[in-house]
């Protein structure tokens, strides 16, 4: 049972997990200019793939009960967009660091820094769940880490810290913090609310939370209206990114709702070598001998996680303040 993988299904969300989340790093860095800026508004794509996951969400709810059915749910669980405000407000700032870290970092490099939350992620999983990691887990984390930093061996050697590194570090913050919470909303209430229902609730949020980091970085204004600007939206490049997030930000929700943080970890881990091996032969990057060595690790953390992988049981929550749907969960 290679990382605790029942089914077929979980097979599939875990390898689309993969290739999407790969594929949103190669598309951005592909779509960099010269100065390592863009030539598109990153936030106004970053609340068109809010929206548009929003959109995507209220579809599958009213195809699989009604608009009038939505419109009532929302009402009596209107609590939901209050517990969904703080991880949509991670998840904003998350994607739009996104851009800007991968116009500091090259795509090998990036997806190694955001390794730093493995550990973070097993604390935190440790906390909200009441159920400890046992120390065989620990060892394929810890080890899981070890080659990611090998990987990162040469940038290492700066002793420097630098405003990028800022960025990263928030990220990761942003990253651990976000899934482990999201996925103990999704788990906890999943009982009560429709995953579907779950879904409007967090892509309202992350709209509403994209709109307010646009005031507050002074973007939302009539120039992003332009001609020109609105132009560029329609770079093939630019709708297959905005396409490409939409589809992961949905997968990373059945994969939260059907799998865990922990193995989400795992996934991001083979995600780091794949990009390793892709940004080698599509851009060019050099991978390092560290590199190499780092993939020897990380198969071996995933052989020790294998041998004793997190069950998929769920600790349910009742609150008298969510109702039932006549559906439950996804």
């Amino acid at each position: 049972m290679m990382l605790g993988l029942v089914d077929c299904g979980s097979w599939l969300v875990f390898l689309a997990y993969i290739t999407l989340f790969v594929n949103n790093n190669l598309l951005i860095v592909l779509t960099k200019d010269e100065q390592d800026g863009y030539s598109y508004s990153t936030v106004l794509v970053t609340l068109l793939i809010e929206l548009f996951k929003l959109m995507v969400a209220v579809i599958f709810y009213c195809l699989k009960y009604s608009f009038a059915k939505l419109i009532t749910d929302l009402q009596s669980n209107n609590s939901g967009f209050a517990f969904y405000l703080l991880p949509s407000a991670l998840y904003s700032v998350f994607n739009n660091l996104a851009f800007l870290n991968l116009a500091y970092f090259d795509p090998t490099t990036y997806a190694v820094l955001l390794q730093f939350s493995i550990v973070v992620t097993g604390v935190l999983y440790q906390y909200m769940f009441k159920r400890d990691l046992t120390w065989l887990q620990w060892i394929s984390l810890l080890v899981l880490t070890s080659g990611c930093i090998l990987t990162h061996f040469k940038e290492s050697k700066e002793v420097l810290f630098k405003l990028r590194d800022v960025f990263i570090l928030l990220q990761v913050l942003c990253s651990s913090f976000a899934s482990v919470y999201n996925e103990y909303l999704l788990k906890s209430y999943s009982s009560q609310v429709d995953f579907w229902l779950q879904s409007v609730f967090m892509y309202t949020d992350t709209s509403l939370c994209s709109v307010a980091l646009m005031i507050a970085m002074g973007r939302l204004s009539p120039a992003m209206l332009t001609t020109s600007s609105m132009r560029s939206m329609f770079q093939p490049m630019v709708i297959l990114i905005v396409t490409n997030n939409v589809t992961a930000g949905l997968v990373t929700g059945v994969f939260l709702h059907k799998l865990n943080s922990v193995l989400k970890k795992f996934a991001v881990a083979i995600e780091m070598i794949i990009i390793a091996v892709l940004s080698k032969f599509l851009l060019g990057t050099a991978v390092e001998i560290s590199t190499a060595i780092s993939v020897l690790l990380v198969s071996l953390s995933i052989i020790l996680y294998s041998l004793n992988p997190l069950g998929s049981e769920r600790e349910k929550v009742v609150r008298p303040d969510l109702k039932c749907s006549n559906g439950v969960g996804y």
